[in-house]
């Protein structure tokens, strides 16, 4: 459970957001990781697109119709959600051997899909927020912390100007992306004193053991415990992306005899292409090191996991350093849950769950 002291400065903390707007993170990115938006046409094959989006290393990207007007977003994992899953284990469109039907299932029909025809696929690409930079960072955390939604469009001030009456947005009116990795490394160089939150309101936050975070998960059993899905090494890496979906998870880890030997998430489906789409099939092991290392060796820099005893200062770290989303908890040998961005910038906003 969560201590007075730390809902004492949540609540501190965010009061104090209340007067930092969109603009100081935006101002922050840019000095420290900025690169010009990464677009999509919306004729652009899936093929291409998850070229695009691995060769620019981010999970997401606005799709742009002839006009250049934002359709939505899309990510990996409308592509997980649209593409690939409902049509090959609905039980009326198939009931055979899973083997068999994606062997039917040839790559043509599937990385020649226009990117457009996957806009809306999710909440967060059918409906991405948009703000400006004169929006507060208080409103940007309620966002980045519901359900679903891990990145918000900015928007140019003065196309936000001329559109005040509403109605579609004008031609390149989003000038960037801002996720919650971008909060993450504010609020790390906020420890170091390099942005305008004082140290002393964060700590108190840094200093709470993730065991402390289950209530805020926003998947949990019964116990009170994050409820993790695990697959074995025997896993088809389609069988695992099958168990995402089903679970509504991004990410699962390969767990063998109770121990963490690597993990499957959405953003390996970045880089599929006409020459390794078979790798679906293949033990995940395989579909991990596709063109990368030997077959069946592991992928130790996939594997990250820390005691539950953690702060959650080092799982920010850790996760930033390592360019993850997920941290698997561990009680000596065994998985005993799970903590992602969300639940840690839940931290920031406990009013919200009162």
């Amino acid at each position: 459970m969560l201590s007075d002291t730390v809902k004492n400065a949540s609540a501190k903390l965010y009061d104090y957001l209340q007067d930092l707007t969109v603009g100081d993170l935006f101002a922050h990115k840019k000095e420290h990781c900025f690169h010009p938006l990464v677009t999509a046409d919306q004729h652009m094959s899936i093929s291409d697109y998850l070229k695009l989006i691995a060769k620019e290393n981010v999970q997401a990207c606005p799709v742009l119709n002839e006009q250049r007007q934002i359709m939505g977003m899309v990510s990996v994992f409308d592509i997980l959600e649209r593409a690939v899953l409902p049509n090959i284990f609905d039980p009326e469109t198939f009931s055979g051997n899973l083997f068999d039907y994606v062997n039917q299932l040839t790559p043509e029909a599937f990385l020649s899909l226009p990117v457009s025809q996957f806009v809306s696929a999710t909440k967060e690409s059918a409906y991405p927020y948009m703000f400006s930079t004169r929006d507060t960072l208080a409103d940007l955390l309620q966002v980045l912390t519901t359900n679903g939604y891990h990145r918000v469009l900015i928007l140019d001030e003065q196309v936000l100007i001329n559109n005040a009456i509403g109605g579609p947005l004008p031609p390149d009116a989003a000038v960037a992306i801002l996720t919650q990795t971008d909060v993450i490394r504010y609020l790390l160089d906020s420890l170091q004193g390099g942005t305008a939150i004082p140290q002393s309101l964060l700590e108190p936050l840094f200093d709470v053991q993730l065991k402390d975070l289950d209530h805020l998960s926003k998947k949990v059993t019964e116990k009170g415990y994050n409820k993790v899905i695990s697959i074995t090494p025997s896993y088809s890496a389609l069988n695992g992306f099958r168990i995402m979906h089903f679970h509504n998870v991004t990410a699962v880890p390969v767990v063998e005899d109770d121990e963490i030997v690597a993990t499957l998430s959405g953003s390996d489906l970045r880089g599929l292409t006409f020459d390794n789409w078979e790798s679906l099939t293949k033990p995940v092991f395989e579909f991990l090191e596709r063109e990368k290392r030997q077959p069946n060796q592991v992928k130790a820099d996939q594997i990250r996991s820390l005691s539950s005893d953690a702060t959650a200062e080092h799982a920010m770290k850790v996760m930033y350093a390592n360019q993850i989303h997920h941290l698997w908890l561990t009680n000596g040998e065994h998985l005993d849950g799970v903590v992602t961005f969300t639940d840690l910038l839940d931290l920031l906003t406990l009013q919200k769950n009162q």
